[in-house]
């Protein structure tokens, strides 16, 4: 039924229908902008649930208010979904690499001078380092366009019947 079970969409059939509109680099660009996008739910709702602040929470809300960061984190996210389905993509990597050293940097700075944990500062420095080895990946080329594969045959010399 093209991909349809009981008049429901495969998730195979989905999955192969993005893996060849983006790419598995705008797959990864889809998977950051899922990452920024929740992370900024938590900040934008983090004060509000009426648990105490965690401190990193506590040290970026002193920095900025956390609805400012969210903002900022939502605006990353929807760069790096808008990038997932452009042939250039490299600002929504840039903005996927920036947004992360930005803030391990200032969790540094929260670990110096705070309670923010160093455990922190190491997360999101790998999460950055992460970004920077998908972005100078190459697409694998698309097997559809590549010439037939040489069997080694020598066609020539191939019978041919009677």
């Amino acid at each position: 039924m093209g991909g349809r079970e009981g008049g429901r969409v495969s998730l195979s059939t989905v999955r192969a229908a993005l893996r060849g509109r983006i790419g598995r680099r705008g797959a990864a660009l889809l998977f950051f902008a899922m990452l920024d996008v929740l992370y900024a739910g938590s900040m934008a709702t983090a004060q509000d649930s009426g648990l105490p602040l965690n401190a990193t929470y506590s040290w970026f809300g002193e920095v900025l208010p956390l609805t400012a960061w969210a903002l900022l984190w939502l605006s990353v996210g929807l760069i790096c979904a808008y990038h997932a389905f452009r042939h250039y993509d490299r600002f929504g990597f840039v903005a996927a690499i920036g947004i992360k050293v930005v803030w391990a940097i200032l969790s540094f700075t929260g670990w110096l001078v705070d309670d923010v944990t160093l455990g922190s500062v190491a997360i999101w420095l790998g999460l950055a380092g992460l970004v920077w080895v998908i972005s100078g990946w190459a697409e694998p080329p698309d097997p559809d366009l590549l010439p037939p594969a040489d069997t080694g045959e020598d066609d020539s010399h191939a019978h041919r019947g009677p």
